[in-house]
């Protein structure tokens, strides 16, 4: 379990580069107003890599509740990025919207997933630190 610990820690920064990359594309796209892609791509790859973020850390929480038990922070971590990708799947209403309105929505809706990933993060002491 050591491994998927470490992998679920490490693979947290590339949850973070992705979603900084698809804020981007998700502003430009939405302030050029131009027919793209581009902004359903970058909202699946990040998807994609938050999906696979929470499915370690359920198996962690799963782990960790069989073996040494949970605490008030392992719950409140594990609900807080539960609710972050709930939210970022409500981006899935907006897959055939015109590219201006689902770019405008997919940057709302990232901002409101990484508000509530830095929350679920945040809520560990060592929270953000390397590690």
């Amino acid at each position: 379990m050591d491994i998927l610990l470490k992998s679920h820690q490490h693979f947290r920064w590339i949850v973070v580069l992705v979603a900084v990359i698809a804020l981007l594309g998700f502003l430009v796209t939405w302030l050029q107003k131009k027919d793209s892609k581009l902004d359903r791509t970058l909202m699946a790859i990040f998807m994609g890599c938050l999906d696979l973020q929470w499915l370690m850390g359920l198996i962690l929480f799963i782990w960790t509740a069989t073996t040494s038990g949970l605490s008030r922070l392992h719950w409140e971590h594990a609900v807080t990025l539960t609710l972050a990708v709930a939210l970022g799947h409500f981006s899935a209403k907006w897959k055939q919207s015109p590219t201006a309105i689902r770019a405008r929505n997919y940057l709302f809706i990232l901002l409101g997933v990484i508000i509530l990933i830095v929350v679920g993060v945040g809520r560990y002491p060592t929270g953000w630190q390397m590690g």
